[in-house]
């Protein structure tokens, strides 16, 4: 017969931050990382070394996304005498050591055994998500390290005011370092009651509360002061500040941050970018190792959190621990779901909640009396296919990045090349910003943002007018009738999509015909691709039936054909 424990076991906590076991491993997954830092860095992560490399003025580098990263990287550029890159490497790669052993002692102080705990810990080191960002100019390792200490910092359960004081400041820093560090406040009071020690349930409520009211006074403090100091013109009213703090969620950017995605195919790319932020997986998440990737990721989510729910009804001293991490990860699934599913790094912080929750169902699954320690032959296992998981996500991913810049970078060195002083080029973000990074010559770059403009309004017209300038340089496959710009297409909108080729062209307005100069059209075969050349001419365009039957000309076996596509 089994017994039932119906009240927390009161236990005095053992994780230490500085265990021998949690040190050997982070030091040895720093060591990984610093030997497989990636020459193919993220375009996000070229745009912030652009800005920290231009900038010294603590106004221009504030993000209202990500208010400390910029500055503490440029502090540690000036510091050191680093470049931006090199530093916010050695920024991110200390951050996620020092989350690596808040994880560990977090799993100790939880009950689990230094075993499981390890393992987990190790776990999480790998996984491709994790290691892949421990060395881009990125601000998520840093925010999870702030969040894993804040935690970690909860599970004490030490009565002293300074402790709760501590967990206030990191999760405080943990939203400057990322917004959505905020989505652990879901966590706060359930870890507060799960380590309440002798304390009561209200007690230990009411120092949740404590924590989340200091931290939201100190966040809000210093992001009304960044509001104030932030380049733009913003009045000193409460929606001057919400701009700021909003302006990069709301931007006019389709897919982002809406209802729709809310569907079958973002729940595919919700699964999807989880599973790829475990193990390394090709980027196509519409092929046929995308959709099995996202199902059995699915599918083993689930047998967790089926696992997690029998553990919290045999083990009650488990029950709010469980909770708390729930509805951590529930909340960043949802955000993500919400806001842009398709963004691996979006789930990047609920990994360490996984990694926990899965620790705690492998060594608690049974009822008490059960074995606190996993069986010897499992947790060999256990480690073989963490090794193999490694193995793959270092072969797979970390070694290719760090030996190939990538396709976008020699794409930008193409253009740089042919462009001459008067071109303008128009471009996918990933060469924009290579491009920006490596400071290129050539006219100021745009990239495919100008169209989502003209999709939306057809009769809007973006900057800079294209009908100033000598040539214009422009992928095909931003132009063709089948491309997607995140959620628009010339599919959903054909005149919007006439617009982008009237706007390419120099054709009238209204699409009449007129003397333009922008009429000629060319092609230049790069590596990179077909790339349409638009160059100055007396002619007559011939209004935009004319110009997108030249394309047909130029861009054979295109379905469908520019032509026939956008015919109202």
């Amino acid at each position: 017969m089994s017994t039932r424990i119906d009240a927390p076991t009161r236990r005095r906590p053992s994780g230490a931050l500085l265990d021998p076991v949690a040190l050997t491993i982070a030091l040895l997954a720093a060591a990984l990382y610093a030997a497989t830092a990636a020459a193919r860095l993220t375009p996000d992560s070229l745009v912030y070394a652009h800005q920290i490399a231009v900038h010294n003025d603590l106004a221009q580098l504030l993000h209202p996304h990500h208010l400390a990263f910029a500055p503490v990287v440029r502090g540690l550029v000036d510091l050191t005498g680093l470049g931006p890159v090199a530093a916010a490497r050695l920024h991110n790669v200390a951050w996620s050591v020092l989350a690596l052993l808040a994880l560990h002692a977090l799993l100790r102080r939880l009950g689990i055994g230094r075993p499981a705990a390890s393992l987990a810990t190790a776990a999480c080191a790998i996984c491709s998500g994790f290691w892949a960002f421990a060395t881009q100019v990125e601000v998520y390792a840093p925010a999870i390290a702030c969040q894993l200490a804040a935690a970690c910092t909860l599970a004490s359960g030490t009565p002293r005011r300074r402790t709760w004081l501590v967990a206030s400041a990191w999760l405080t820093a943990g939203v400057l370092y990322h917004q959505t560090a905020v989505l652990l406040a879901v966590a706060v009071v359930p870890l507060a009651i799960a380590a309440r020690g002798d304390a009561t349930r209200a007690t230990a409520s009411r120092r949740g509360l404590a924590v989340l009211a200091l931290a939201g006074v100190a966040s809000l403090t210093l992001y009304v002061a960044a509001s104030r100091i932030a380049p733009g013109s913003r009045p000193a009213t409460l929606r001057g500040f919400l701009d700021f703090c909003m302006h990069y969620a709301v931007k006019d950017a389709p897919g982002w941050g809406t209802l729709a995605n809310f569907s079958p195919k973002g729940a595919h790319l919700l699964a999807h970018s989880a599973t790829c932020n475990v193990v390394e997986l090709p980027p196509a998440e519409f092929s046929t190792t995308g959709y099995v990737a996202a199902v059995l990721g699915a599918a083993l989510l689930a047998l967790l959190g089926i696992r997690a729910l029998q553990v919290a009804r045999r083990r009650s001293e488990f029950r709010m621990p469980l909770a708390a991490f729930g509805a951590w990860l529930g909340a960043q699934w949802l955000f993500a779901w919400w806001f842009l599913p398709r963004e691996e790094e979006l789930q990047l912080g609920t990994l360490p909640g996984l990694c926990t929750v899965a620790a705690i169902v492998t060594v608690h699954s049974g009822a008490p009396p059960a074995r606190e320690r996993p069986v010897p032959t499992r947790l060999a296992i256990a480690w073989l296919a963490l090794g193999a998981l490694g193995a793959w996500n270092l072969f797979a991913g970390a070694l290719p990045r760090r030996s190939d810049p990538g396709p976008a970078a020699a794409s930008a060195v193409e253009f740089a090349r042919i462009a001459t002083p008067d071109t303008v080029l128009l471009v996918p973000h990933a060469i924009y910003a290579e491009y920006l990074f490596r400071r290129l010559p050539g006219r100021p770059v745009l990239y495919d943002a100008p169209f989502l403009a003209l999709y939306r309004d057809p009769h809007s017209r973006p900057e800079p007018s294209l009908q100033s300038a000598a040539r214009v340089l422009v992928p095909f496959e931003l132009v063709r009738p089948d491309h997607a710009t995140w959620v628009h297409s010339p599919v959903a909108e054909p005149g919007g999509y006439r617009a982008v080729i009237g706007w390419l062209a120099g054709v009238a307005q209204d699409g009449t015909d007129g003397a333009l100069r922008h009429a000629h059209l060319g092609r230049r075969d790069l590596p990179l691709g077909p790339v349409l050349l638009v160059e100055p001419t007396e002619r007559s365009a011939g209004g935009v039936d004319v110009v997108l039957a030249e394309l047909d000309a130029l861009d054979p076996g295109t379905t469908p054909r520019y032509s026939t596509f956008s015919r109202d």
